[in-house]
């Protein structure tokens, strides 16, 4: 490394083993606080230069990026209208499915499920379900049956219901308090085996569209 004066450049050379220059570096100059001869004006002209340097640096960066994100956007413009194209046709292929499996309940008895180009079709069994009665009622009988420390665990400051605690109490209570169970049913399945590209594909073009899959 070498250094001239302030408004020189500090050079670094890097030697490969062939004795030929690889790479060649070089920045601006440092002040050094060794040299009580550099004038004021002096070190404010490295520093302005330093600035200019930067700030070239910064607006050839800025452009560089700025058509990035123009080639972006001219991409998403050449593939968006595809893409939304073909989700809505995935779409409405699933929905046809579905409508098929319904009609076809008696072909999935055994097995319930089969593969075909890698999509599960057929039936699960849902999970059961809590059915709880109205709050008013609920709230009512919680106050009249359980002991209040209990019935404070279940109930907030506002006397409603605390769903998550009540699905929690012994079934001949949650029997007590006029709660039932439905039970699952089998519910038809269409599900890709791979990675869910409709998914991607939507989030892609900002697009939410809800499924009819079953949990």
């Amino acid at each position: 490394m070498f250094r001239t004066n302030h408004n020189a450049l500090l050079c670094f050379q890097i030697i490969n083993p062939n004795g030929q220059t690889a790479i060649t570096y070089a920045k601006p100059t440092m002040i050094s606080n060794t040299e009580p001869t550099a004038s004021r004006d002096q070190k404010l002209a490295v520093i302005e230069s330093n600035c200019k340097d930067l700030a070239t640096l910064r607006a050839k960066l800025r452009r560089l990026m700025e058509a990035r994100q123009k080639e972006i956007n001219a991409a998403e413009a050449q593939f968006t209208d595809g893409i939304r194209e073909l989700t809505g046709q995935c779409q409405i292929a699933r929905e046809v499915l579905r409508d098929n499996l319904d009609a076809s309940r008696e072909l999935f008895r055994d097995p319930k499920s089969r593969t075909y180009f890698g999509i599960d079709v057929g039936y699960e069994k849902e999970r059961d379900k809590l059915l709880l009665p109205a709050d008013p009622l609920l709230v009512e009988r919680i106050e009249k049956m359980l002991p209040k420390a209990q019935a404070d665990t279940l109930l907030d400051r506002t006397t409603t219901v605390i769903k998550n605690a009540v699905k929690k109490l012994p079934r001949a209570i949650l029997q007590k308090l006029g709660c039932s169970w439905k039970l699952g049913a089998d519910a038809p399945i269409v599900r890709a085996n791979d990675d869910d590209i409709e998914e991607l594909a939507r989030k892609a073009i900002g697009e939410v569209v809800e499924t009819k899959e079953a949990a």
